[in-house]
């Protein structure tokens, strides 16, 4: 599958296939109420121990603990039960916040080997219970889980947990070993949070969909992160499947209910800055790397912080430091010249 593909060149192609995977999207869990939501959480954590449920049946073969024989039960009687209730959905809410803590410790017993987990958009749910007002015990639950799983587990490789808003300061990743934190401000990835000209430019000829390079870059090339003009990968990648025609595939692609109730709300200055992005201006506001959901409607940069990470904004220049505070210029990714009007 990846062998005519760049990464098959890189180091990471030796460790293809060496590590159990713990994979979880957390996108679709956003209800109206405390309760949908974690009966999603909990159908969630179901599935992914579903995916894994070979543990109930396996045994010690090659790797065997101290007073284990080959072909004795891999599962106590004890941990048995509790991953057939977490299946049943019995189980009590503690053994559900234990439950990424319990499966890597399982899959590292049966393989030998610690385990990668990959967690996206784990900040979707808090989105939703910030929006509908369950709040506390959403970042509770989510706390618990992740903390539970990831803290101090000498049975876990590596974690990727990727996410539209930093959160650290609701302390859910307080206390991770060797943490870091990768953000749109930041110049290690720059690259890597969309298209590079050139990746569009093979992209279409792979594809053998003709393409004129300054209408592509007119339309989609509006995100300036570090020192790179990204494309949006999603309106790329729609663009080819309809032979390159141009259009505002972005539209209509997120959901904006907490932007709205933001604007709405908010300071009545903040609807001045955005008439002048509107047309076209930049405005220069200071900016954090995190967001505090308790303080969105009170401090305005916090609104602006929203809005860059959430993709509505994107910088003009360098951001730099002024007085400890980061301040950036801040402009809309779409071109005047590409506005969507109706025919």
């Amino acid at each position: 599958m990846f062998s005519k593909y760049k990464i098959w060149q890189t180091n990471y192609r030796d460790k293809q296939g060496k590590y159990p995977v713990i994979f979880l999207t957390l996108k679709e869990i956003k209800s109206s109420t405390w309760k949908e939501s974690f009966e999603a959480l909990k159908l969630l954590i179901i599935e992914e121990f579903e995916r894994h449920q070979y543990l109930l049946t396996a045994t010690f073969q090659e790797l065997l603990p101290r007073g284990k024989k080959r072909g004795d039960q891999l599962l106590s009687p004890t941990e048995r039960n509790r991953y057939q209730s977490i299946l049943q959905g019995t189980a009590s809410r503690a053994l559900y916040k234990n439950s990424l803590q319990m499966l890597i410790h399982l899959l590292t017993r049966h393989y030998g080997q610690r385990v990668y987990v990959f967690i996206d958009e784990y900040d979707a749910p808090i989105h939703a219970a910030y929006l509908h007002g369950y709040y506390d015990s959403m970042i509770e639950f989510i706390r618990s889980w992740l903390g539970g799983g990831l803290k101090d587990n000498s049975h876990l490789e590596q974690a990727v947990i990727s996410g539209i808003l930093r959160t650290t300061k609701e302390s859910i990743f307080s206390g991770l070993n060797n943490f870091a934190c990768h953000t749109l401000l930041g110049e290690r990835f720059s690259d890597k949070f969309g298209l590079l000209e050139e990746e569009v430019l093979s992209l279409f000829q792979e594809q053998g969909v003709p393409c004129v390079l300054e209408d592509i870059r007119s339309w989609y090339n509006g995100y300036h992160i570090g020192k790179h003009a990204l494309y949006n990968p999603w309106s790329i990648l729609q663009c080819l499947e309809h032979g390159g025609a141009l259009q505002p595939y972005w539209l209509n692609t997120s959901d904006n209910a907490l932007i709205k109730k933001l604007l709405l709300q908010g300071n009545p200055s903040i609807k001045k800055d955005l008439e002048d992005i509107l047309l076209g201006n930049c405005i220069i506001k200071s900016l954090g790397e995190e967001v505090v959901f308790s303080s969105l409607l009170r401090e305005e940069n916090a609104v602006w912080t929203l809005l860059f990470f959430s993709g509505y904004l994107t910088l003009k220049g360098r951001p730099s430091y002024e007085d400890a505070e980061l301040v950036c210029s801040l402009q809309s990714p779409i071109k005047r010249s590409c506005a969507y009007t109706p025919q």
